[in-house]
């Protein structure tokens, strides 16, 4: 594994644990809890990536759409955009772990 997929996994695992606080908050209904998580999310993605970043452009519209959800109120929404996420981001984790194989 190169140096720069380590990176990559790394920076992946640091959104995960994230959303392993975010996911519960949404379930349940706490909805401040759910954007205070959603914020770092954001704002790690920021630190991580860059905003110029490919990597921030993709995920940025599905955080964002899950900030907006929050914001509206619309926790069952945010939760279920939020799981899609997750799963997304694993899956991407698979992608670069199998690359290095």
């Amino acid at each position: 594994m190169n140096e720069q997929q380590k990176q990559a996994l790394s920076a992946l695992d640091i959104q995960l644990e994230t959303m392993g606080v975010l996911i519960p908050a949404l379930e349940r209904q706490d909805d401040d809890k759910a954007h205070e998580a959603v914020t770092i999310l954001l704002t790690q993605a920021l630190d991580l990536y860059g905003p110029e970043h490919p990597v921030f452009q993709q995920f940025f519209p599905v955080m964002d759409t899950i900030e907006k959800r929050i914001s509206s109120h619309d926790l069952e929404g945010a939760l279920r955009q939020a799981r899609l996420f997750l799963g997304q981001l694993h899956e991407v984790k698979e992608i670069i772990a199998q690359q290095s194989c």
